[in-house]
């Protein structure tokens, strides 16, 4: 039997509820990006300048201080937090992986004891005012590219971990994990999932067996 020792989880509709980080700031700013996003699914811009044309629709710029407030305000899935204390108790390594904000990464993984996150963030001036500029870590449609590099900084192979999303851009990334396992997904990523659930705390059943 395959033992696992890390298990990656996206954050956005996998373990918090609702809308996306980037699509919680388009709301509260009264905008969309489906121009942005056509043209970076269509190759016509990089996940910079997707990053840079999304952050450039809110303003006028807001303050950090006030992304903060509206990224924090989120609910965890059914039994998230139930199911990473018990891998965590199991000793098991867990890490949150999200093309969303590290904002809200960074506050969840301070709720849950998840020490490692990976996400993208916002530059800001000295006074606190978003620049227009994003930071990248996590590509949208490249998040194994992420995932690689949790599972080297762990000293982990990709065969060992279990990686745990729900969204139709996240084929690679259940792709090159050891076990992808799809929740409450996208039709498009029932085709690549190793598993496919509806309740969190299926996972725990899976792992279970190597304890």
């Amino acid at each position: 039997m395959r033992e696992y020792r890390l298990v990656v989880f996206d954050m956005d509709g996998t373990i918090i509820s609702g809308l996306n980080s980037w699509q919680c700031l388009h709301r509260h700013f009264g905008v969309e990006n489906l121009t942005n996003m056509r043209d970076y699914l269509e190759k016509k811009i990089d996940y910079s300048e997707f990053m840079r044309r999304d952050i450039k629709l809110w303003q006028p710029p807001p303050h950090i201080e006030e992304v903060r407030r509206i990224l924090l305000d989120y609910e965890l899935e059914p039994h998230a937090q139930y199911v990473i204390e018990k891998l965590l108790n199991w000793g098991l390594k867990v890490c949150i992986v999200s093309a969303g904000i590290d904002i809200r990464a960074k506050d969840l993984g301070e709720k849950l004891g998840i020490k490692c996150t990976v996400a993208n963030g916002l530059k800001i001036d000295g006074n606190g005012y978003l620049t227009g500029e994003g930071i990248l870590r996590v590509e949208l449609l490249k998040k194994e590219k992420a995932l690689e590099r949790v599972a080297k900084s762990h000293g982990v192979k990709l065969s060992e971990c279990v990686a745990v999303a729900d969204s139709k851009f996240d084929k690679s990334f259940l792709s090159a994990a050891g076990l992808g396992v799809a929740y409450k997904p996208s039709q498009e990523l029932v085709e690549c999932a190793d598993l496919v659930i509806e309740d969190l705390r299926e996972i725990l059943k899976v792992l279970r067996e190597q304890f």
